[in-house]
């Protein structure tokens, strides 16, 4: 009996090892199925330019980031990533000096290739810059002289910036600006446009997405124009912001926190009446000097206090 039950779980503890034994091979081909190994290559630049310069940047092939620096130096590292079946030299990083103080790098490929290139640029604060990507995810802070980026499908995310900014997605993909001192001009198809800490103009618009504004000040000369066509517009502004204000929303209603005086206009109290205070405020904030335009074709407009971002 004791050889018997001894024998029994003999036989359950090879069965059990041969079943670990073909499942793990079978992770093992299926893990090989999907992975796919890569080749990296790193490329370094450095050019010394002056302390303004100008750098165009085009990537097709993945993002590009931008750090910045006090002294007068371009360094720049392009990290190549290519699926080991495929035929690296086919994507090459490009840089081209243009002028003493100007600099154009690119990304080229002689065939359509699955790979990625990323840029890390560290520029002088005082540079002006001008992105332009595909799909790829275009970031920069801290620089003081004027930026232009352009993408397909990829976001844009800027923080601490000086000078003019114009940022544009043309298919979609979110635009996130905090603390800019410079003017704004944030354009998305589809996509949400978020904006923090600024006091200055500022032009967002987006086809379908949110659009979140918070004004540290509003001064006298500034323009605040803010539209979208689906979805809601929140503006955050001081209660001490002297503004006139025109909102207006076809599917939604129109709140404020502060204190609005109404333009006077003459209509009856009927329906549309009531329907026309909800959607559509034309006022004054203080002794409204600045503009504010807010339009959402479908979607809640709100003009409240700043608030804090986590």
């Amino acid at each position: 009996m004791y050889v018997r039950h001894a024998l029994f779980l003999f036989m359950c503890s090879t069965l059990c090892t041969q079943n670990a034994t073909a499942r793990a091979e079978s992770l093992k081909k299926i893990t090989s199925l999907f992975s796919t190994k890569t080749n990296e290559d790193v490329i370094h630049k450095t050019y010394h330019l002056g302390k303004h310069p100008l750098l165009e940047i085009t990537n097709t092939y993945g993002p590009i980031e931008i750090a910045t620096t006090e002294s007068d130096r371009v360094d720049i590292k392009a990290i190549k990533k290519v699926p080991a079946k495929q035929d690296g030299s086919l994507l090459q990083p490009s840089f081209k000096q243009l002028g003493a103080n100007h600099i154009r790098i690119g990304s080229h490929a002689e065939q359509d290739i699955k790979a990625e290139l990323t840029f890390h640029v560290t520029v002088p604060k005082t540079a002006r810059l001008k992105f332009a990507s595909r799909d790829g995810t275009l970031s920069a802070e801290k620089i003081t002289g004027a930026f232009h980026a352009t993408t397909e499908t990829g976001s844009i995310a800027l923080q601490e910036t000086q000078g003019s900014i114009n940022a544009t997605t043309h298919q979609r993909g979110p635009i996130t600006i905090t603390n800019a001192t410079g003017p704004i001009t944030a354009v998305t198809k589809t996509g949400n446009i978020t904006i923090h800490g600024t006091h200055n103009d500022i032009v967002a618009s987006t086809g379908k997405g949110k659009i979140c504004v918070n004004c540290t000040t509003v001064p006298a000369t500034s323009t605040l124009s803010l539209t979208t066509s689906s979805g809601s517009i929140q503006l955050g502004v001081p209660q001490t912001t002297n503004a006139c204000v025109q909102a207006k929303t076809n599917q939604g209603a129109v709140t404020c926190a502060h204190a609005i005086t109404l333009n006077p206009f003459t209509t009856p109290l009927d329906s549309k009446a009531w329907q026309r205070f909800k959607r559509d405020v034309d006022g004054v904030l203080g002794t409204g000097e600045a503009i504010i335009k807010l339009s959402s074709a479908r979607g809640n407009i709100k003009i409240t206090e700043p608030h804090t971002t986590s």
